[in-house]
C-alpha cells in the first residue's frame, strides 16, 4: 500500500460519495439511456461504491476518476437493459448516437470542486 492510499469504511465511502454526488449525477446524466434513469444510475453507483469500500485501496487524489468509471459502467448496464426492450432498428440508432456523444465535450470534465467551468469561461 502506498502512502497515498487507504482502506475506507462504508461510512467514509458514503461521505466521500456524497461530497462527489454532483459529479456522479453529471456523469450519469450524460451516459444514461434516458434522463429518467439518471437517479437509478446514481443509486446503483452509490450502492456499488459503498459495498466495495472495505475491499479496495483508495487514493484520495483518484476518487473522482474512480467514481466516474463506476458511474459509466452502471450507465452501460442501464443501456443494455434499456436496449433489450427496444425494437432492433431503434437500438442500433441509439447505439450510434451514444458513440457520437463520445466525441462531444464531457461536462463532467469541465466540473470542478472550486466551481463550475464552462466552455465559455
Amino acid at each position: 500500500m502506498s502512502l497515498n492510499t487507504k482502506k475506507l469504511t462504508k461510512e467514509q465511502a458514503s461521505e466521500i460519495f456524497m461530497k462527489n454526488y454532483r459529479l456522479v449525477q453529471i456523469v450519469a446524466f450524460e451516459n444514461a439511456p434516458a434522463a429518467s434513469l439518471t437517479e437509478d444510475i446514481v443509486h446503483d453507483t452509490y450502492v456499488y461504491f459503498v459495498e466495495k469500500a472495505e475491499s479496495w485501496e483508495y487514493d484520495p487524489e483518484k476518487i473522482a476518476a474512480l467514481l466516474k468509471t463506476i458511474t459509466k459502467n452502471m450507465a452501460a448496464r442501464s443501456w443494455k437493459k434499456y436496449q433489450s426492450n427496444l425494437p432492433k432498428n431503434l437500438a442500433k440508432i441509439m447505439d450510434y448516437l451514444s458513440q457520437k456523444q463520445e466525441d462531444e465535450p464531457n461536462l463532467a470534465d469541465l466540473y470542478s470542486d472550486s466551481g463550475r467551468k464552462t466552455a465559455f469561461s
